[in-house]
This record gives structure tokens, sequence and C-alpha cells, in this order.
């Protein structure tokens, strides 16, 4: 079960902070083998964000990219 909720929800009147990266759909490929496939996501002035995943996730590919 699976439960979700909006930031205004909890923070009502809460300044939005403004996009400074996007990425979209990112793949990554070396030769045959698919490194990153679909990857997504935004990053907010002011926010921290993180990239979480096991080894050999494509993590450190992705902010080659």
């Amino acid at each position: 079960m699976f439960i979700t909720a909006s930031r205004d929800a909890f923070f009502p009147g809460l300044l939005r902070a403004a996009t400074v990266i996007s990425v979209n759909g990112l793949r990554k490929y070396f030769g045959e083998v698919k490194a990153v496939d679909g990857v997504s996501f935004d990053a907010q002035d002011g926010r921290i964000t993180g990239l979480l995943g096991p080894n050999g996730a494509g993590k450190s590919t992705t902010l080659r990219v």
C-alpha cells in the first residue's frame, strides 16, 4: 500500500523552488551495453537532491553524462 500526498498538503503557501536541472529520458550505451536507460529527474534551487542505487546501477554514468 502506498500513501501519497502533495507537498502543499504539508506546507501550504510555501514558495516553489525553481528547477535548475531537468533530465528526461536519459539513455547511455557503451556499444551494445545499456548503462543508463530512461532516467528522469528534476533538481530544484536551494534543495538537496540525492541519486541512490546499488553498485552498477548507473549513478556515476548519469552524472558524467
